[in-house]
């Protein structure tokens, strides 16, 4: 009975590192991706286009297209990306971290 209780807490230890992994994608996007929107709308419009500057391009955003709509327009690749690439990255982290925390610990034993 202990072997399939060890298993359980690897299994869940494994998903809770793959949902902070999710997680941090998510917050990422959640964050940055407004930023990306503005610059490149902003890029796009080139010094004579129709807004002055950044702050402008958000006001009209948002007025015009909504707070959400505008902003997120486009999120949902990005979203899936972040989410995977950081449930990888930060599960593979952790895993290892403590790989080499109890290889250190076994070796300080011997």
């Amino acid at each position: 009975m202990d072997e399939r209780n060890e298993e359980k807490k690897i299994f869940n230890e494994s998903i809770r590192k793959t949902l902070s992994g999710t997680a941090s994608g998510v917050a990422k996007l959640v964050v940055g991706h407004p930023f990306d929107t503005i610059k490149v709308r902003v890029q796009i419009e080139g010094s004579n286009g129709r807004f002055k500057g950044p702050l402008h391009c958000l006001r009209e955003t948002i007025q015009k297209e909504g707070l959400f709509k505008g902003l997120y327009k486009g999120a949902t690749p990005p979203l899936i990306g972040w989410s995977l690439i950081d449930s990888v990255m930060i599960a593979s982290f952790l895993t290892f971290k403590q790989l080499l925390k109890d290889n250190n610990n076994n070796n300080n034993n011997n």
